[in-house]
């Protein structure tokens, strides 16, 4: 009932993000956003300028911004 999303901040070009994706594995949706250009950041208040994280149910609302493990869990008692 619900999708894990990260979005990366990245200026130049993918290539760190790309080897962190396959080094890291992340089983879950990775997105990059180049030089601020859709402003992600300011939408949803991004803590951090090296990414953020989604919790999106799915309808795609997003429930949480950097959820936690606990977050996570909750979402999954909730399906």
């Amino acid at each position: 009932g619900f999708t894990f999303v990260g979005v990366a901040r990245e200026y130049d070009d993918d290539k760190d993000w790309r080897e962190a994706i396959s080094e890291d594995g992340y089983p879950w949706v990775n997105l990059i956003a180049f030089k601020e250009n859709h402003e992600i950041w300011s939408w949803y208040g991004a803590p951090n300028a090296a990414g953020i994280s989604y919790l999106v149910g799915k309808d795609g609302t997003i429930l949480k911004t950097n959820p936690s493990p606990q977050d996570v869990e909750e979402a999954m008692q909730q399906q």
